[in-house]
């Protein structure tokens, strides 16, 4: 790294005062920043700082010894164009380092001559002042580092005032204080699980779901934080809004975002496509972040995304699953069927299962259960492949689980029992390995849960009441320790419910000891309920689950 790209990459606000203590400028609050300075109880980050320090303080001196011819008063600003392009040949830096320090030397003359300091008494002084001041622009770039500042302003001072003092080269110590400030903020997956908690039922394999795409999303935001010069500052004041519940704050940030990109995106048609990728970008986070649980808003966005994408796989499917819950099914499918296109033309496996999947969970909810199942089928044979490919991979696994869950859903609602129970029995059989392999992964758990209550549903339809009951029993048992372990899901807290419900359903009221037995299960699934009912924790669904339940125990009444 050049002394050059060490000034220009590391400074900020307050700097240019600084520099004129070198020339006879006095400085107001100096004292207030060493005081600062003193209390930085890290001697190696203040040593750093005093030795990027003397390396600034090198370039001024440089600076100060050159001599600049004095121009005509109206000759200042193309002379101060001039000093800005040479200052920048000196240092090896080319029109690209101007673009992202965000700054053209026009741009920089017009902020020399706009800046305060630069008044008629600063023209008298000639061209050396002109190219001071247009090096504050350029320190002027790192606002934000106030951490940073602390240390460096302080030892910016004591060095400048220092006689005699040379630096002759600048070493890594200088790169880790510059990987220190250009370090970005990360998207706080907490908050956008409060979000989401708040907008719907956040269950534990949605909550990793939704962690994994806001981990794609802070990818994203990375690319184009890294794409743009002038898009960094937007995309950090996004995250950083966000994180700190300033969702008007984020939302402005990336308003001003898409307006730069798109503004970009005009300017430059021959990075048109590049651009095209970072504006989906920018819109699959505002989705992601914003509106996790809330389809009907979160729909329009992906939409944007995929369009704007064309070939993102995972950019259609999520823009599929908003359409799906919006109930927009032939949109869904529209979306779904570019995905499988665009999996099978990538080669990768695992995407075209997942895009089949949701092919076949659109065309289920339309209606066409032999479409649906043909897609499953598809999807099976492809994570069965996978599975058998590699034994110990989890997810995997689980995948291969889900297609026979879906199978087996579809098969039931077709009237065959029998094809529905083997499907659900390949299920379960890869639901307790998994659950047994790790027994507090809460998501498998939940899925033997699941898988248990699957089993009941169908033994039941079949007349089989004992192996029924068993069944339910089995499901209630997770279900309840779940509940117990995660108190705060509205989810898990009413899963229970469903197992409650069940037992009652199958128990033989005709008796009393029976009819004992579903007051029993009824009274404890609504033990369940009032609760989150009072705190007003429950959709519309749960909450005529109550209903429910207070009028089946009028009728259990003797």
């Amino acid at each position: 790294m050049t002394v050059g790209n060490a000034i220009t990459k590391l400074s900020a606000v307050g700097v240019g005062s600084l520099i004129g203590v070198g020339i006879g400028v006095t400085v107001p609050g100096v004292l207030q920043l060493v005081d600062l300075f003193s209390a930085v109880q890290d001697r190696k980050r203040r040593r750093d700082a005093q030795h990027l320090c003397r390396c600034i303080a090198d370039e001024l001196k440089a600076l100060q010894s050159r001599a600049y011819a004095r121009p005509p008063a109206d000759g200042v600003f193309a002379a101060a164009v001039t000093i800005c392009t040479d200052t920048l040949d000196r240092h090896g830096l080319d029109s690209a380092d101007f673009l992202r320090l965000g700054l053209q030397p026009e741009r920089a003359a017009d902020a020399v001559l706009d800046h305060a300091p630069f008044n008629s008494a600063d023209r008298s002084e000639g061209i050396p002042a002109a190219a001071r001041r247009i090096l504050v622009c350029f320190y002027a770039r790192l606002r934000e580092e106030k951490d940073l500042l602390r240390e460096v302003l302080p030892g910016l001072y004591t060095e400048i005032m220092r006689q005699g003092e040379t630096l002759d080269r600048v070493d890594a110590r200088t790169e880790r204080i510059v990987e220190l400030v250009q370090r970005p903020p990360v998207i706080d997956v907490n908050m956008v699980l409060a979000i989401a908690e708040h907008q719907g039922y956040l269950s534990p394999e949605k909550a990793k779901a939704l962690e994994e795409q806001v981990s794609r999303t802070q990818a994203d935001l990375e690319r184009i934080r890294n794409a743009g010069p002038y898009w960094r500052t937007e995309v950090d004041a996004a995250i950083k809004a966000f994180n700190l519940s300033d969702i008007d704050g984020a939302k402005s940030a990336f308003a001003r975002l898409d307006a730069l990109i798109a503004e970009h995106r005009a300017a430059l048609t021959m990075q048109e496509r590049e651009l095209r990728q970072e504006e989906a970008r920018s819109k699959h986070a505002q989705a992601t972040l914003f509106y996790p649980f809330e389809a009907s808003r979160s729909e329009p966005l992906l939409t944007q995304a995929a369009e704007l994408a064309e070939t993102n796989i995972w950019y259609w499917i999520e823009c599929g699953r908003a359409r799906l819950a919006i109930g927009s099914l032939a949109r869904a499918a529209a979306a779904f069927q570019t995905a499988r296109d665009l999996a099978e033309a990538s080669g990768s496996d695992r995407d075209l299962g997942v895009a089949l999947n949701s092919l076949g969970d659109v065309r289920r909810a339309q209606g066409d259960l032999a479409g649906a199942l043909d897609a499953y089928a598809a999807d099976l044979a492809i994570a069965d492949k996978l599975a058998a490919a590699d034994p110990g991979n989890a997810e995997w696994q689980r995948d291969l689980s889900v297609s026979w869950e879906r199978i087996g859903d579809v098969r039931r609602a077709h009237g065959d029992l029998a094809g529905a129970l083997a499907a659900h029995n390949e299920r379960h059989a890869i639901a307790e390995k998994l659950a047994a392999a790790d027994p507090g992964n809460a998501g498998w758990q939940r899925d033997l849960s699941v898988s248990w209550e699957r089993l009941a549903g169908i033994h039941e339809r079949q007349g089989d009441r004992a192996e029924a009951i068993a069944a339910w029993r089995e499901a209630l048992t997770i279900s309840e320790a779940l509940a117990a372990r995660f108190p705060d899901s509205v989810d898990l807290q009413t899963t229970p419910v469903v197992h409650f419900a069940g037992l009652a359903r199958l128990a033989d009221v005709t008796t009393a000891e029976g009819r004992a037995a579903a007051r029993g299960h009824l009274e404890r699934a609504l033990a369940l309920l009032q609760p989150l009912a009072a705190a007003g924790k429950l959709d519309a669904q749960r909450a005529g689950w109550v209903d429910w339940i207070e009028g089946e125990l009028a009728e259990l009444e003797p």
